[in-house]
C-alpha cells in the first residue's frame, strides 16, 4: 500500500487490518514522504526498513532482495 498525503491514519490502520484480517501474510506500506517501508505481518510487530535497508528473506517471497533505495529512486547512502 503507497500511502499519499490524503490518507489519514484511521484510514491507515482500517485498511492495514483488512488486509491482515483476510489473512494476508505480508502487507508493506510505503511512505514516499518519509522514504521508508513498513512491513506488518500477522502476530508480529511491524518492521520499519529505511533507504540504506534491503527487504529480502522473507518466506513468504523467497528470493525477493529489494533495496528500499530502489523503490524511491535514490541511491543507497
Amino acid at each position: 500500500e503507497i500511502l499519499s498525503p490524503s490518507d489519514t491514519n484511521e484510514n491507515v490502520w482500517e485498511k492495514l487490518h483488512t488486509y491482515l484480517d483476510a489473512e494476508v501474510q505480508r502487507v508493506r506500506l510505503v511512505d514516499p514522504e518519509l522514504k521508508i517501508v513498513t512491513v506488518h505481518r500477522p502476530d508480529s510487530e511491524p518492521v520499519l526498513f529505511n533507504v540504506k535497508q534491503t527487504i529480502a528473506d522473507d518466506p513468504v517471497l523467497p528470493g525477493l532482495t529489494l533495496a528500499v533505495a530502489d523503490i524511491f529512486g535514490t541511491k543507497k547512502p
